[in-house]
């Protein structure tokens, strides 16, 4: 029997949020901080950013989004996460974006209307799936005593 290749975007979305979320609880996922270095993420830093993720992209829209997110350290796995994400479905062209939040903003501003309602639309799906994978697996065991 002959295994499937097809996937949908949703799965696809799915499957590479699990990846970064299971990174982040195994103490492995490493981004760049605002003087170029090397850091871990840190779990409960990047579960709350993840968790606010969808709502800041509702409220703000997705430039002001990324600047957030790349202006502080502990939000800054989020942004690359967010980045990563987009240039590997082709909504970012320049793979440099993922640590360099100046040539990502550029990018997304200099995008007609519709290409940005269309990457915003994308942030958004991933985000959710980033937000609810790490509601499972990055809450406090005792839980947070937040409903979402």
């Amino acid at each position: 029997m002959s295994k499937i290749g097809f996937k949908t975007l949703n799965q696809e979305r799915a499957k590479f949020a699990s990846k970064k979320i299971q990174a982040v609880k195994d103490g492995k996922l490493t981004f760049k901080n605002k003087k170029g270095q090397e850091k871990r993420a840190d779990k409960k830093k990047f579960a709350t950013y993840a968790k606010r993720l969808p709502a800041l992209i509702i409220t703000n829209g997705l430039l002001p989004t990324l600047a957030f997110l790349a202006s502080k350290d502990d939000s800054r796995a989020v942004y690359e996460t967010l980045v990563e994400w987009l240039v590997k479905t082709g909504f970012l062209h320049k793979p440099e974006t993922i640590n360099d939040p100046y040539k990502a903003i550029n990018e997304v501003a200099g995008m007609d209307a519709s290409k940005l309602r269309a990457i915003t639309t994308e942030a958004l799906a991933f985000a959710d799936w980033l937000k609810r994978l790490s509601e499972a697996y990055l809450s406090d065991e005792e839980g947070d005593g937040q409903e979402s």
